[in-house]
C-alpha cells in the first residue's frame, strides 16, 4: 500500500476542487466535490499517523536482525 503524505493529500485534494470547478456537468462537479472531501480526510488520517511515529526511529528502518 502506498502510504501518502498529508501534504500529498492536500495537493490532491486542491486539485479535485480546481477541476470541480471547471467541470461542466453537476454531476462530475459532484464527484470531484467527493474527492476533494476524500483526499482532506485522508490528509487528516495521514497527519496522525505521522505524529503517531516514535521520533527516534526512520520509516523503513529495520529494529532486529535479519532473517
Amino acid at each position: 500500500m502506498n502510504m501518502q503524505s498529508s501534504e500529498e493529500c492536500l495537493r490532491e485534494a486542491e486539485e479535485s476542487e480546481r477541476l470541480a470547478g471547471l467541470a461542466r456537468s453537476v454531476a462530475t462537479r459532484q464527484i470531484m466535490t467527493v474527492m476533494a472531501f476524500k483526499w482532506r480526510s485522508l490528509a487528516k488520517m495521514a497527519a496522525e499517523r505521522q505524529s503517531h511515529r516514535h521520533p527516534n526511529i526512520q520509516p523503513g528502518v529495520c529494529i532486529g536482525k535479519a532473517n
